[in-house]
Protein backbone atom coordinates (compact mmCIF):
# COMPACT_ATOMS: atom_id res chain seq x y z
CA UNK A 1 0.00 0.00 0.00
CA UNK A 2 1.35 3.45 -0.84
CA UNK A 3 0.55 7.05 0.86
CA UNK A 4 -1.30 9.89 -1.37
CA UNK A 5 1.65 11.67 -1.19
CA UNK A 6 3.27 9.42 -3.28
CA UNK A 7 0.68 9.80 -6.06
CA UNK A 8 1.34 13.84 -6.08
CA UNK A 9 2.62 15.52 -8.90
CA UNK A 10 6.22 17.11 -6.66
CA UNK A 11 6.08 19.82 -8.88
CA UNK A 12 3.37 21.56 -7.04
CA UNK A 13 2.47 22.31 -3.07
CA UNK A 14 0.00 20.23 -2.21
CA UNK A 15 -2.46 21.01 1.18
CA UNK A 16 -5.76 18.77 2.23
CA UNK A 17 -8.77 21.00 2.99
CA UNK A 18 -10.53 19.32 6.18
CA UNK A 19 -13.23 20.31 8.50
CA UNK A 20 -12.32 24.33 8.20
CA UNK A 21 -8.57 23.88 7.80
CA UNK A 22 -5.72 23.36 5.28
CA UNK A 23 -3.20 20.44 6.05
CA UNK A 24 0.27 20.44 4.17
CA UNK A 25 0.74 16.90 1.94
CA UNK A 26 4.16 17.98 0.75
CA UNK A 27 7.44 19.53 1.66
CA UNK A 28 6.74 22.20 -1.29
CA UNK A 29 6.82 25.52 -0.48
CA UNK A 30 3.38 26.85 -1.90
CA UNK A 31 3.37 29.93 -4.09
CA UNK A 32 0.36 31.34 -6.11
CA UNK A 33 1.63 29.25 -9.32
CA UNK A 34 2.25 25.71 -7.79
CA UNK A 35 -0.58 25.62 -5.17
CA UNK A 36 -3.30 22.63 -5.22
CA UNK A 37 -5.88 21.92 -2.87
CA UNK A 38 -7.88 18.59 -2.49
CA UNK A 39 -11.07 18.51 -1.33
CA UNK A 40 -13.94 15.94 -1.00
CA UNK A 41 -17.24 16.52 -2.59
CA UNK A 42 -20.39 15.04 -1.48
CA UNK A 43 -22.04 15.80 -4.67
CA UNK A 44 -19.47 13.87 -6.39
CA UNK A 45 -19.55 10.65 -3.75
CA UNK A 46 -20.66 7.34 -5.15
CA UNK A 47 -19.38 8.44 -8.86
CA UNK A 48 -17.06 6.25 -10.49
CA UNK A 49 -14.04 8.82 -10.24
CA UNK A 50 -13.33 9.64 -6.59
CA UNK A 51 -15.03 12.13 -4.58
CA UNK A 52 -12.11 14.64 -4.34
CA UNK A 53 -11.55 17.74 -6.92
CA UNK A 54 -7.99 19.32 -6.84
CA UNK A 55 -8.21 23.56 -6.79
CA UNK A 56 -6.42 26.05 -8.20
CA UNK A 57 -5.94 29.51 -5.93
CA UNK A 58 -8.26 30.81 -8.40
CA UNK A 59 -10.98 28.36 -8.31
CA UNK A 60 -11.49 29.37 -4.55
CA UNK A 61 -14.00 31.56 -3.56
CA UNK A 62 -14.85 33.99 -0.74
CA UNK A 63 -17.89 33.99 1.43
CA UNK A 64 -19.81 37.14 3.45
CA UNK A 65 -17.68 36.25 6.45
CA UNK A 66 -13.98 35.89 4.67
CA UNK A 67 -13.74 32.15 4.78
CA UNK A 68 -12.40 30.38 1.89
CA UNK A 69 -15.12 27.83 0.00
CA UNK A 70 -14.66 24.87 -2.26
CA UNK A 71 -17.32 24.58 -4.97
CA UNK A 72 -17.54 21.39 -7.23
CA UNK A 73 -16.55 21.76 -10.27
CA UNK A 74 -19.91 20.31 -11.71
CA UNK A 75 -22.30 22.56 -10.65
CA UNK A 76 -22.87 26.20 -10.30
CA UNK A 77 -22.19 27.43 -7.11
CA UNK A 78 -25.96 27.67 -5.43
CA UNK A 79 -25.26 29.08 -2.20
CA UNK A 80 -23.37 25.68 -1.15
CA UNK A 81 -20.38 24.57 -1.37
CA UNK A 82 -18.16 21.00 -0.14
CA UNK A 83 -15.31 22.17 1.73
CA UNK A 84 -15.09 25.47 3.52
CA UNK A 85 -11.51 27.14 5.40
CA UNK A 86 -11.73 29.53 8.15
CA UNK A 87 -9.77 32.47 7.45
CA UNK A 88 -8.38 32.62 10.88
CA UNK A 89 -6.87 29.41 10.25
CA UNK A 90 -4.83 29.48 7.08
CA UNK A 91 -1.66 28.28 7.86
CA UNK A 92 1.50 30.86 7.75
CA UNK A 93 2.81 29.69 4.67
CA UNK A 94 -0.62 30.57 2.74
CA UNK A 95 -1.06 33.89 4.40
CA UNK A 96 0.85 36.24 2.06
CA UNK A 97 -0.58 34.06 -0.97
CA UNK A 98 -4.03 34.42 -0.30
CA UNK A 99 -4.11 37.89 1.32
CA UNK A 100 -2.63 38.99 -2.01
CA UNK A 101 -4.93 37.36 -3.71
CA UNK A 102 -8.80 38.66 -5.29
CA UNK A 103 -10.94 36.29 -4.78
CA UNK A 104 -14.49 35.87 -6.59
CA UNK A 105 -17.21 36.47 -4.21
CA UNK A 106 -20.11 34.26 -3.30
CA UNK A 107 -22.54 37.24 -1.73
CA UNK A 108 -23.69 40.32 -2.41
CA UNK A 109 -22.28 43.17 -1.50
CA UNK A 110 -25.10 45.09 0.72
CA UNK A 111 -24.60 48.38 2.01
CA UNK A 112 -26.72 49.43 5.12
CA UNK A 113 -27.77 52.36 3.60
CA UNK A 114 -29.24 50.34 0.66
CA UNK A 115 -31.05 48.57 3.44
CA UNK A 116 -32.98 50.68 4.68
Amino acid sequence: MQYLREYLDPKYSWWLADSRYLISLNEIPPTAENLRILFYCEECDGDEDLPYHVAKLEDIKIDQDGDYNFCCPEYDYDGSYQECVDCSELPEELKDIFESTSFEKVYDDVDEEDEE
